[in-house]
């Protein structure tokens, strides 16, 4: 009997100058920039090096032709590997059992070659499915994938040794038309935005989008904990007409999908090319026709006035404060004159958080960039100067006001009339003193991430928060939202609605106003599907017992 396909791969693999190349320079670039702390690489750096295997696999250029994972690479992995395929291979491979917290080269070879089989087997398999029957496509994959067969041709309708008659038939009459074997480039979720904006993006500016703190484990658990949450549909649910809209702080919106505050966003989209000015054209895809809105970032690279100019919309102002009170209070005013209609505090940011990829990259801002709302109380020109760690924590630690308490929601209320939302809170008590102190909303936010490590995702905490504030004031979430079932979700455990952050930057650096449009439309559309599919006609229709957690008992119905 011949070697099963998932053995026929790994030995292609194995025996490929290409790949071997490719994990082995990989492995040496990670430990490079762990300075060699360690004798090997720690569980949290192996997405990391995965994704180095892939681009160098992907990469043009001129390379052997007898090298059988070059038709590997090039039909099987259309995108690149993600935090659950690493997990699985860990898993798979016990790479991490009992005390082990390193891993060698040997072992990284075994962990890249588990990786990259697993997941060129699935992706011939998705692509097969529709066409095969199901007993023919593990033996058709490796088919395929070792034997640089071509995809439709004289050696298919000529049969072979592992297809059935009644396949061969098939084939010789093109009942099974297999294609070209590649996938189309349509972009179909938020995620293979991410994936574009990485090619396109210099390191240094799509490092300062992507990454966290420290180990970067709320990063990934941001994400995770979403699909921890399962969704309990009802069926037989009049579903044909289905209202997405509701209210916020007064305010009707078409969907409860809104854009998170992000800073810098001229660097992910070149202002000189298209003459645009920061939130133009973000601002313009949530006009009234789509009927959402934006939280401005303190961090902004444009005026307030120049992003009032774009258009009617709704628009919010997220709020650091800085040591310069008196000038604070003038950018709150000009705010409030410029038509925004909220204040949005952020709490959780008295220093900036120890981001690695930020240090290692020297981040500095480009000389024709600054923070435009805060020029004229503060040193912006730091962030264009070299320092030993990023530019950003350097003007952070010399600018920011790091003794804020919860007095500083009444300071504000003496100098606005706006609504004041908190941001940054992940504890029943700070919800607690938030509608204490008299704020209007709360954002339940871990800043994406970027401050500190290993602080629950959001939607962990959410229900807490929630029954905490006890409906005195609305509550809304950010992190981690890439699809519209985590929206569903996040309103099934009490939130009002939820911010979008770096999903929306990667559209508008891979497509500028057409990348927005997509990723907004993508997420509505996912979030429409979700109610259908789980028997809610309008928001106000998602329950509690919509959606089952962790810490859930098993339900059993009464009938």
């Amino acid at each position: 009997m011949g070697s099963s396909p998932s053995k026929k791969i790994e030995e292609t693999l194995e025996a490929s100058h290409t790949f071997q190349a490719a994990v082995d320079a990989s492995y040496e670039e990670c430990m490079i920039l762990s300075q060699h702390i360690f004798p090997g690489l720690q569980a949290y750096q192996l997405l990391d090096a995965a994704e180095r295997i892939y681009e160098k696999l992907t990469a043009d250029e001129e390379e052997k032709e007898e090298d059988a994972v070059l038709l590997y690479k090039e039909r099987w992995l259309p995108q690149p590997p993600t935090q659950m395929d690493v997990d699985r291979a860990i898993v798979k491979e016990k790479l991490f059992a009992g005390d082990k917290r390193v891993i060698a080269l040997d072992d990284f070879r075994i962990f890249a070659t588990t990786l990259f089989r697993d997941m060129g087997l699935t992706t011939a398999s998705h692509r097969l499915a529709v066409y095969v029957p199901v007993s023919s496509i593990s033996v058709l994959c490796a088919h395929l994938v070792v034997k640089k067969l071509p995809l439709v041709g004289p050696a298919y309708r000529a049969g072979g040794p592992l297809m059935p008659g009644t396949f061969q038939k098939a084939i010789a009459s093109r009942e099974v038309d297999f294609g070209s074997g590649k996938m189309s480039n349509e972009i179909v979720n938020v995620r293979e935005y991410e994936a574009l904006a990485k090619q396109k993006l210099p390191k240094m500016f799509y490092d300062y989008y992507a990454t966290g703190a420290d180990d970067q484990w709320t990063l990934r658990e941001n994400i995770e904990a979403f699909a921890r949450i399962r969704i309990r549909p009802r069926i037989m649910v009049d579903v044909s007409n289905v209202d997405m809209s509701t209210e916020v702080l007064g305010f009707k919106l078409s969907m409860p999908i809104m854009v998170a505050p992000t800073g810098h966003q001229k660097l992910a989209h070149n202002e000189v090319k298209c003459n645009l000015v920061e939130s133009t054209i973000i601002m313009r895809c949530l006009g009234p026709s789509l009927g959402i809105f934006q939280v401005l970032s303190s961090s902004a690279n444009s005026t307030l006035e120049d992003v009032a100019k774009t258009g009617p919309g709704i628009r919010f102002f997220q709020l650091y404060i800085f040591k310069n009170r008196e000038g604070v209070a003038e950018v709150v005013k000009r705010a409030e004159r410029a038509g925004f209609k909220a204040i949005v505090l952020t709490g959780d940011s008295p220093c900036l958080g120890h981001r690695e990829n930020d240090i290692k990259n020297r981040f500095t801002l480009p000389a024709h960039l600054t923070i435009s709302n805060f020029e004229k109380i503060s040193d912006s020109s730091i962030l264009q100067s070299k320092s030993d760690k990023s530019s950003l924590a350097a003007f952070a630690d010399s600018q920011i006001d790091s003794s804020i308490t919860w007095k500083e929601v009444a300071w504000l209320r003496g100098i606005t009339s706006l609504p004041i939302l908190i941001k940054g809170v992940l504890t029943g008590e700070d919800a607690a003193l938030a509608v204490h102190s008299g704020v209007d909303g709360i954002i339940v936010s871990n800043h994406g991430a970027r401050q500190l490590d290993y602080v629950p995702a959001t939607i962990s905490v959410l229900e807490e928060i929630v029954q905490a504030v006890g409906g005195r004031v609305p509550v809304f979430l950010d992190g981690g939202v890439r699809r519209g079932t985590d929206v569903f979700k996040a309103l099934a455990l009490g939130a009002a609605g939820v911010f979008v952050g770096r999903p929306v930057v990667y559209g508008l650096a891979v497509d500028g106003e057409a990348g927005v449009r997509k990723v907004l439309k993508m997420l509505h559309d996912e979030f429409e599907v979700a109610l259908k599919l789980s028997g809610c006609c309008q928001v106000q229709d998602i329950k509690r017992s919509h959606v089952w957690t962790e810490n859930d008992p098993l339900r059993r119905s009464k009938l």
